[in-house]
Protein backbone atom coordinates (compact mmCIF):
# COMPACT_ATOMS: atom_id res chain seq x y z
CA UNK A 1 0.00 0.00 0.00
CA UNK A 2 1.63 3.40 -1.40
CA UNK A 3 -1.08 5.38 -0.54
CA UNK A 4 0.30 6.13 3.02
CA UNK A 5 3.10 8.87 3.92
CA UNK A 6 6.59 7.31 4.57
CA UNK A 7 8.55 8.79 7.26
CA UNK A 8 12.43 8.96 7.34
CA UNK A 9 14.57 8.47 10.83
CA UNK A 10 14.55 11.94 10.98
CA UNK A 11 10.54 12.00 11.03
CA UNK A 12 10.20 13.74 7.42
CA UNK A 13 7.24 12.59 5.86
CA UNK A 14 7.72 11.90 1.83
CA UNK A 15 4.89 10.49 -0.65
CA UNK A 16 5.17 8.51 -3.63
CA UNK A 17 5.57 10.60 -6.80
CA UNK A 18 6.46 7.80 -9.14
CA UNK A 19 7.12 4.22 -10.54
CA UNK A 20 9.62 2.42 -12.00
CA UNK A 21 10.31 -1.34 -12.83
CA UNK A 22 11.06 -2.58 -9.34
CA UNK A 23 7.69 -4.63 -9.15
CA UNK A 24 7.86 -5.76 -12.88
CA UNK A 25 8.02 -9.79 -12.76
CA UNK A 26 7.19 -10.23 -9.00
CA UNK A 27 5.23 -13.22 -8.34
CA UNK A 28 4.25 -12.61 -4.55
CA UNK A 29 2.06 -9.01 -4.62
CA UNK A 30 -1.91 -9.97 -4.79
CA UNK A 31 -2.76 -6.17 -4.14
CA UNK A 32 -1.16 -2.92 -5.12
CA UNK A 33 -2.70 0.50 -4.24
CA UNK A 34 -1.04 3.13 -5.42
CA UNK A 35 -1.20 7.01 -4.39
CA UNK A 36 -2.92 9.62 -6.14
CA UNK A 37 0.60 11.51 -6.05
CA UNK A 38 1.19 9.64 -9.26
CA UNK A 39 0.24 11.29 -13.02
CA UNK A 40 2.52 8.87 -14.96
CA UNK A 41 3.15 5.23 -14.61
CA UNK A 42 6.28 3.90 -16.71
CA UNK A 43 6.83 1.22 -19.48
CA UNK A 44 6.57 -2.15 -17.77
CA UNK A 45 6.69 -0.93 -14.34
CA UNK A 46 4.49 -3.56 -13.17
CA UNK A 47 4.22 -6.05 -16.03
CA UNK A 48 4.14 -10.01 -15.45
CA UNK A 49 2.85 -9.35 -11.73
CA UNK A 50 0.78 -12.86 -12.33
CA UNK A 51 -0.84 -12.72 -8.94
CA UNK A 52 -1.79 -9.23 -8.71
CA UNK A 53 -6.04 -9.22 -8.36
CA UNK A 54 -6.79 -5.91 -6.89
CA UNK A 55 -5.05 -2.43 -8.47
CA UNK A 56 -5.93 0.85 -7.20
CA UNK A 57 -4.71 4.01 -9.92
CA UNK A 58 -4.00 7.12 -8.90
CA UNK A 59 -7.30 9.71 -9.13
CA UNK A 60 -5.53 12.07 -11.23
CA UNK A 61 -3.27 9.65 -13.20
CA UNK A 62 -2.66 11.05 -16.86
CA UNK A 63 -0.18 8.49 -18.64
CA UNK A 64 0.31 5.05 -18.32
CA UNK A 65 3.31 3.46 -20.29
CA UNK A 66 3.83 0.55 -22.45
CA UNK A 67 3.37 -3.08 -21.05
CA UNK A 68 2.94 -1.08 -17.87
CA UNK A 69 0.56 -3.90 -16.54
CA UNK A 70 1.19 -6.69 -19.50
CA UNK A 71 0.40 -10.00 -18.39
CA UNK A 72 -1.01 -9.25 -15.66
CA UNK A 73 -3.06 -12.50 -15.87
CA UNK A 74 -5.29 -12.35 -12.38
CA UNK A 75 -6.30 -8.85 -12.29
CA UNK A 76 -9.58 -7.63 -12.14
CA UNK A 77 -10.47 -5.21 -9.74
CA UNK A 78 -9.30 -2.09 -10.99
CA UNK A 79 -10.56 1.43 -8.88
CA UNK A 80 -10.86 3.57 -10.53
CA UNK A 81 -10.77 1.94 -14.37
CA UNK A 82 -9.73 4.33 -16.24
CA UNK A 83 -9.59 7.86 -14.23
CA UNK A 84 -10.66 10.33 -16.63
CA UNK A 85 -7.50 12.12 -16.75
CA UNK A 86 -5.37 9.53 -17.92
CA UNK A 87 -5.85 10.56 -21.88
CA UNK A 88 -2.26 8.52 -22.93
CA UNK A 89 -1.80 4.90 -23.25
CA UNK A 90 1.38 3.02 -24.34
CA UNK A 91 1.16 0.03 -26.82
CA UNK A 92 0.36 -3.05 -24.87
CA UNK A 93 -0.25 -1.51 -22.11
CA UNK A 94 -2.88 -3.65 -20.48
CA UNK A 95 -2.33 -6.80 -23.37
CA UNK A 96 -2.95 -10.51 -22.20
CA UNK A 97 -4.42 -9.63 -18.86
CA UNK A 98 -6.91 -11.74 -19.60
CA UNK A 99 -9.39 -11.22 -16.92
CA UNK A 100 -9.24 -7.18 -16.68
CA UNK A 101 -13.13 -6.11 -16.54
CA UNK A 102 -15.28 -3.82 -18.44
CA UNK A 103 -14.10 -0.18 -18.30
CA UNK A 104 -15.09 3.11 -19.44
CA UNK A 105 -12.05 5.47 -21.56
CA UNK A 106 -12.26 9.36 -21.28
CA UNK A 107 -13.93 11.20 -24.17
CA UNK A 108 -11.42 13.09 -24.61
CA UNK A 109 -8.89 10.40 -25.75
CA UNK A 110 -7.96 11.12 -29.20
CA UNK A 111 -5.68 7.56 -30.20
CA UNK A 112 -5.74 4.18 -28.72
CA UNK A 113 -2.01 2.52 -29.76
CA UNK A 114 -1.46 -0.68 -31.03
CA UNK A 115 -2.41 -4.12 -28.58
CA UNK A 116 -3.33 -1.71 -26.05
CA UNK A 117 -5.92 -4.75 -24.54
CA UNK A 118 -4.72 -7.83 -26.99
CA UNK A 119 -5.93 -11.17 -25.70
CA UNK A 120 -8.05 -9.56 -22.55
CA UNK A 121 -10.29 -12.20 -23.11
CA UNK A 122 -13.30 -11.26 -20.20
CA UNK A 123 -13.94 -7.99 -21.93
CA UNK A 124 -17.13 -7.85 -22.72
CA UNK A 125 -18.72 -4.38 -23.68
CA UNK A 126 -16.57 -1.24 -24.17
CA UNK A 127 -17.54 1.99 -24.90
CA UNK A 128 -14.88 4.40 -26.90
CA UNK A 129 -14.07 7.75 -26.59
CA UNK A 130 -16.36 9.89 -28.76
CA UNK A 131 -13.10 11.93 -29.96
CA UNK A 132 -11.45 8.65 -30.98
CA UNK A 133 -9.61 9.86 -34.37
CA UNK A 134 -6.76 7.35 -34.25
CA UNK A 135 -6.79 3.63 -33.52
CA UNK A 136 -3.11 1.22 -33.73
CA UNK A 137 -3.43 -2.38 -34.74
CA UNK A 138 -4.92 -4.76 -32.99
CA UNK A 139 -6.13 -2.93 -30.43
CA UNK A 140 -9.01 -5.73 -29.19
CA UNK A 141 -7.45 -8.49 -31.54
CA UNK A 142 -7.91 -11.66 -29.31
CA UNK A 143 -10.56 -10.39 -27.36
CA UNK A 144 -12.78 -13.25 -27.44
CA UNK A 145 -15.25 -12.25 -24.72
CA UNK A 146 -16.24 -8.80 -26.21
CA UNK A 147 -19.76 -8.71 -27.21
CA UNK A 148 -20.51 -4.83 -27.35
CA UNK A 149 -18.44 -1.84 -28.78
CA UNK A 150 -19.86 1.20 -29.27
CA UNK A 151 -19.66 3.13 -31.56
CA UNK A 152 -18.16 0.04 -33.22
CA UNK A 153 -16.29 2.43 -35.81
CA UNK A 154 -15.92 6.42 -34.02
CA UNK A 155 -17.31 8.46 -36.37
CA UNK A 156 -14.05 10.65 -36.26
CA UNK A 157 -11.93 7.91 -37.44
CA UNK A 158 -10.17 8.50 -40.75
CA UNK A 159 -7.86 7.40 -43.05
CA UNK A 160 -6.95 3.82 -43.17
CA UNK A 161 -8.72 1.10 -40.39
CA UNK A 162 -5.60 -0.64 -38.93
CA UNK A 163 -4.52 -4.35 -39.16
CA UNK A 164 -6.21 -6.63 -36.78
CA UNK A 165 -8.64 -4.02 -34.78
CA UNK A 166 -11.18 -6.43 -33.92
CA UNK A 167 -9.99 -9.75 -35.47
CA UNK A 168 -11.30 -12.52 -33.44
CA UNK A 169 -13.25 -10.36 -30.88
CA UNK A 170 -16.60 -11.85 -32.06
CA UNK A 171 -18.66 -8.43 -31.70
CA UNK A 172 -22.08 -9.67 -31.42
CA UNK A 173 -23.49 -7.54 -34.30
CA UNK A 174 -24.44 -8.59 -38.45
CA UNK A 175 -24.48 -5.73 -39.50
CA UNK A 176 -21.27 -3.66 -40.29
CA UNK A 177 -21.93 -0.26 -41.60
CA UNK A 178 -19.46 2.03 -42.08
CA UNK A 179 -21.13 5.47 -42.68
CA UNK A 180 -18.16 7.82 -42.56
CA UNK A 181 -16.82 9.25 -46.05
CA UNK A 182 -13.38 9.46 -44.02
CA UNK A 183 -12.61 5.95 -44.21
CA UNK A 184 -10.26 5.94 -47.45
CA UNK A 185 -8.84 2.05 -47.06
CA UNK A 186 -8.43 -0.81 -44.68
CA UNK A 187 -4.86 -2.85 -42.94
CA UNK A 188 -4.70 -6.13 -42.31
CA UNK A 189 -7.80 -8.45 -41.41
CA UNK A 190 -9.51 -5.78 -38.62
CA UNK A 191 -12.48 -7.77 -38.87
CA UNK A 192 -11.81 -11.02 -39.31
CA UNK A 193 -13.23 -14.39 -37.78
CA UNK A 194 -16.34 -12.31 -36.73
CA UNK A 195 -19.99 -13.15 -38.16
CA UNK A 196 -21.21 -10.23 -39.75
CA UNK A 197 -24.19 -11.10 -42.20
CA UNK A 198 -24.38 -7.61 -44.08
CA UNK A 199 -21.41 -5.20 -44.57
CA UNK A 200 -22.26 -1.87 -45.87
CA UNK A 201 -19.10 0.44 -47.28
CA UNK A 202 -20.92 2.81 -49.68
CA UNK A 203 -20.57 5.98 -47.81
CA UNK A 204 -16.87 5.15 -47.38
CA UNK A 205 -14.01 6.30 -49.73
CA UNK A 206 -11.65 3.10 -50.48
CA UNK A 207 -10.16 3.11 -53.82
CA UNK A 208 -9.22 -0.61 -53.34
CA UNK A 209 -9.88 -3.49 -51.05
CA UNK A 210 -7.73 -6.63 -50.19
CA UNK A 211 -9.26 -9.02 -47.02
CA UNK A 212 -10.20 -7.29 -43.94
CA UNK A 213 -13.01 -9.61 -42.93
CA UNK A 214 -11.41 -12.85 -43.44
CA UNK A 215 -12.96 -15.85 -42.07
CA UNK A 216 -16.41 -14.11 -42.51
CA UNK A 217 -18.61 -17.43 -43.11
CA UNK A 218 -21.75 -15.82 -42.80
CA UNK A 219 -21.79 -12.80 -44.97
CA UNK A 220 -24.48 -12.80 -48.01
CA UNK A 221 -24.78 -9.51 -48.92
CA UNK A 222 -21.94 -7.05 -49.24
CA UNK A 223 -21.96 -3.12 -50.98
CA UNK A 224 -19.02 -1.56 -52.37
CA UNK A 225 -18.59 2.26 -52.97
CA UNK A 226 -18.41 3.73 -56.01
CA UNK A 227 -14.53 4.64 -55.58
CA UNK A 228 -13.71 1.01 -55.46
CA UNK A 229 -11.32 0.71 -58.12
CA UNK A 230 -9.32 -2.42 -57.66
CA UNK A 231 -9.23 -6.21 -55.36
CA UNK A 232 -5.46 -6.69 -54.05
CA UNK A 233 -6.15 -10.00 -52.43
CA UNK A 234 -8.49 -12.39 -50.82
CA UNK A 235 -11.34 -9.82 -50.87
CA UNK A 236 -14.01 -12.82 -50.18
CA UNK A 237 -11.98 -15.45 -48.03
CA UNK A 238 -14.45 -17.81 -46.69
CA UNK A 239 -17.14 -16.19 -48.04
CA UNK A 240 -19.65 -19.10 -47.64
CA UNK A 241 -23.19 -17.08 -47.67
CA UNK A 242 -24.34 -18.41 -44.17
CA UNK A 243 -27.17 -20.90 -44.52
CA UNK A 244 -28.22 -19.76 -47.56
CA UNK A 245 -24.44 -20.14 -49.69
CA UNK A 246 -25.31 -17.14 -51.84
CA UNK A 247 -23.71 -13.79 -51.53
CA UNK A 248 -25.08 -10.56 -52.96
CA UNK A 249 -21.88 -8.82 -53.73
CA UNK A 250 -22.86 -4.88 -55.33
CA UNK A 251 -20.88 -2.68 -56.51
CA UNK A 252 -22.35 1.09 -56.78
CA UNK A 253 -19.61 1.92 -59.56
CA UNK A 254 -17.71 -0.44 -62.17
CA UNK A 255 -16.45 -3.78 -60.61
CA UNK A 256 -12.66 -3.42 -59.33
CA UNK A 257 -9.98 -4.87 -61.34
CA UNK A 258 -7.86 -7.87 -60.09
CA UNK A 259 -4.56 -6.47 -59.20
CA UNK A 260 -2.93 -9.94 -57.91
CA UNK A 261 -1.72 -12.41 -59.35
CA UNK A 262 -3.61 -16.12 -58.22
CA UNK A 263 -6.89 -14.85 -59.27
CA UNK A 264 -8.77 -18.07 -57.07
CA UNK A 265 -7.49 -16.37 -54.57
CA UNK A 266 -10.20 -14.06 -54.76
CA UNK A 267 -12.54 -16.77 -53.73
CA UNK A 268 -9.85 -18.28 -50.69
CA UNK A 269 -11.20 -21.26 -48.85
CA UNK A 270 -14.93 -19.72 -50.23
CA UNK A 271 -17.16 -23.35 -51.04
CA UNK A 272 -17.61 -24.91 -54.63
CA UNK A 273 -21.36 -24.60 -53.57
CA UNK A 274 -21.30 -21.06 -52.48
CA UNK A 275 -23.11 -18.74 -55.38
CA UNK A 276 -22.44 -15.41 -56.16
CA UNK A 277 -24.35 -12.86 -57.58
CA UNK A 278 -22.62 -9.83 -59.37
CA UNK A 279 -24.49 -6.24 -59.99
CA UNK A 280 -22.92 -2.97 -60.78
CA UNK A 281 -23.65 -0.20 -62.84
CA UNK A 282 -22.77 -0.79 -66.61
CA UNK A 283 -20.77 1.49 -68.07
CA UNK A 284 -17.73 0.09 -69.77
CA UNK A 285 -17.27 -0.16 -73.05
CA UNK A 286 -15.38 -3.29 -73.57
CA UNK A 287 -18.36 -4.89 -72.13
CA UNK A 288 -19.75 -4.74 -75.53
CA UNK A 289 -16.78 -6.35 -77.07
CA UNK A 290 -16.89 -9.16 -74.64
CA UNK A 291 -20.07 -9.96 -74.91
CA UNK A 292 -20.13 -9.74 -79.26
CA UNK A 293 -17.33 -12.11 -78.56
CA UNK A 294 -19.35 -14.86 -76.47
CA UNK A 295 -22.70 -14.21 -77.59
CA UNK A 296 -24.34 -17.22 -78.36
CA UNK A 297 -21.75 -19.80 -77.63
CA UNK A 298 -20.91 -22.30 -75.02
CA UNK A 299 -17.97 -21.26 -72.70
CA UNK A 300 -16.54 -23.60 -70.51
CA UNK A 301 -16.50 -22.30 -67.07
CA UNK A 302 -14.41 -25.27 -65.33
CA UNK A 303 -15.68 -27.79 -62.91
CA UNK A 304 -17.44 -29.97 -65.66
CA UNK A 305 -19.92 -26.83 -66.52
CA UNK A 306 -20.16 -24.73 -69.69
CA UNK A 307 -22.50 -21.32 -69.85
CA UNK A 308 -23.74 -20.04 -72.68
CA UNK A 309 -24.01 -15.74 -72.74
CA UNK A 310 -27.38 -14.68 -74.61
CA UNK A 311 -29.47 -11.39 -74.62
CA UNK A 312 -32.32 -11.32 -72.31
CA UNK A 313 -34.66 -13.43 -73.95
CA UNK A 314 -37.88 -13.92 -74.12
CA UNK A 315 -40.07 -17.08 -72.95
CA UNK A 316 -40.14 -18.15 -76.58
CA UNK A 317 -36.25 -17.71 -76.79
CA UNK A 318 -35.91 -19.25 -73.73
CA UNK A 319 -37.60 -22.30 -75.08
CA UNK A 320 -35.90 -22.01 -78.51
CA UNK A 321 -32.39 -22.12 -76.48
CA UNK A 322 -33.35 -25.18 -73.90
CA UNK A 323 -34.18 -26.77 -77.42
CA UNK A 324 -30.53 -25.94 -79.07
CA UNK A 325 -28.59 -26.59 -75.61
CA UNK A 326 -30.23 -29.51 -74.39
CA UNK A 327 -29.37 -29.78 -70.40
CA UNK A 328 -29.75 -26.24 -69.72
CA UNK A 329 -31.36 -25.07 -66.48
CA UNK A 330 -33.59 -22.25 -65.72
CA UNK A 331 -31.87 -18.70 -66.40
CA UNK A 332 -30.06 -17.48 -63.88
CA UNK A 333 -29.62 -14.07 -62.16
CA UNK A 334 -29.08 -11.27 -64.64
CA UNK A 335 -25.76 -9.39 -63.27
CA UNK A 336 -23.97 -6.65 -64.35
CA UNK A 337 -19.97 -7.00 -64.42
CA UNK A 338 -16.77 -5.81 -65.88
CA UNK A 339 -14.67 -8.43 -67.26
CA UNK A 340 -11.87 -10.55 -65.97
CA UNK A 341 -9.35 -12.68 -68.01
CA UNK A 342 -10.16 -15.53 -65.85
CA UNK A 343 -13.37 -17.93 -65.09
CA UNK A 344 -13.37 -18.82 -61.73
CA UNK A 345 -15.07 -22.42 -60.74
CA UNK A 346 -16.95 -20.74 -57.79
CA UNK A 347 -18.24 -17.88 -59.68
CA UNK A 348 -21.05 -19.69 -62.29
CA UNK A 349 -23.23 -16.71 -62.84
CA UNK A 350 -20.94 -13.25 -63.56
CA UNK A 351 -19.63 -10.81 -66.08
CA UNK A 352 -23.65 -10.57 -67.43
CA UNK A 353 -24.01 -6.47 -67.72
CA UNK A 354 -27.79 -5.23 -67.89
CA UNK A 355 -29.72 -7.24 -71.06
CA UNK A 356 -28.44 -10.48 -70.71
CA UNK A 357 -28.96 -13.52 -69.51
CA UNK A 358 -26.37 -16.50 -68.35
CA UNK A 359 -27.37 -20.70 -68.32
CA UNK A 360 -25.35 -22.63 -66.74
CA UNK A 361 -25.69 -26.29 -68.10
Amino acid sequence: DFTEQFLDASGNSYRLVSAGTVFKGDAKTTELLLPDTITEIGSQAFSDMVLMVKLRLPARLEKIGEKAFYGCVQLQDVTPLFPLTCTNFGANAFASCSMLPDFVLSDEITSLPNSLFHSCKSLKNVRLPAKLQKMGSGVFWYCYGLTNVVPYIPYALSGTIPDYIFNSAPVRTERLCLDNPNITGFGAGPFGNNQFKYVDLSKTRITSIGSPWAGNSTVSEIIFPKTLREFTSQTFHSFNGGNNQSVDVQFQGDVPAITFTSNQALFYNTSSQTKFLFRADYSNQSWHDYIDTYLDKEVDIGDGKTAVFVRKPTAAEVTTFKQRFPGLKSPLYMIRLQPYNMMDRYVYFKWMPAGFMIFVK
